[in-house]
């Protein structure tokens, strides 16, 4: 599953930019595979994240993008 950016209307070119540099962040810092199912789902969070409050800033968002990846792989069950 490939997630299209540019398919989601009510995010601005900045809005789209921070979550590009947010994602690569986080990717980085959790040594994660930016092209990988666990970057579209940071993807995903990040993009329900900023859609609900679109005035979060980078840093806000990245801290709120941790907190949920964190809660998700907690619920997570075990293999």
């Amino acid at each position: 599953m490939s997630l299209n950016l540019f398919n989601l209307p009510e995010l601005s070119e900045q809005h789209i930019e921070m979550l590009a540099k947010v994602i690569a962040d986080w990717c980085d810092a959790n040594s994660v595979d930016a092209g990988g199912d666990c970057a579209e789902a940071a993807y995903a969070a990040a993009i329900d994240l900023l859609s609900a409050d679109p005035d979060l800033s980078a840093g806000q968002l990245r801290q709120a993008l941790d907190l949920r990846m964190a809660e998700n792989k907690r619920e997570e069950p075990s293999s």
